[in-house]
């Protein structure tokens, strides 16, 4: 729908995201987002959804998100997202179903898409984010739901986020997801609900 939003809303929007990709590349990256990548400025997104699927191969460097990739100084409410991915994050992206990196408010969203983050030995040294609601939380995620299934072969996997910093507070929130770490080489894999 756009790709900086810094003011003002956007919302009843549907996209429908739909990804294939055979191609092999170490140097290829691919960055999604269903509706805006980022926000600032107090800009609101609302009642939003994305749907579909995204498939890579395991060479690509995939990031997800479903709704906003990078949310400053905002809030993300009432989407959902409906969308598959079966893809490898790479060595510098990370996904998840609402926003990947949260430094405001996500409240009452779900996720329903299930994140397979296949292994690739170019992500080794990295930790890679897949979070059912958020990638990377430093911000407030209030009255959330994952029913998405999250797999990681390398990396962190979560059904609310993967990984945290700063002043992150969760409240209200439910995992009903199946989250599973599978280890496929010595590099670090890290699982919670």
């Amino acid at each position: 729908v756009a790709t900086f939003h810094w003011g003002g809303t956007v919302s009843n929007c549907t996209v429908n995201v739909n990804v294939k990709s055979d191609v092999k590349n170490d140097n290829l990256e691919i960055a999604i987002h269903g509706i805006v990548s980022d926000i600032d400025n107090g800009a609101i997104v609302a009642k939003c959804t994305a749907g579909g699927s995204v498939q890579t191969k395991d060479k690509i460097s995939l990031a997800y998100a479903g709704i906003v990739n990078n949310l400053i100084k905002g809030e993300v409410s009432d989407c959902v997202n409906n969308c598959n991915v079966d893809a490898c994050t790479g060595s510098t992206l990370c996904s998840a179903g609402i926003v990947v990196s949260n430094g405001a408010t996500v409240k009452n969203c779900t996720n329903n898409g299930n994140f397979y983050n296949k292994y690739a030995s170019i992500m080794e040294g990295y930790s890679r984010e897949i979070g059912g609601i958020c990638g990377v939380n430093g911000g407030k995620i209030i009255g959330c739901k994952n029913n998405g299934n999250i797999t990681v072969e390398i990396g962190c996997g979560g059904g609310i986020f993967a990984t945290a910093h700063g002043d992150s507070t969760v409240e209200g929130c439910s995992n009903s997801g199946k989250i599973t770490g599978v280890q496929t080489s010595s590099w670090m894999t890290c699982v919670g609900g």
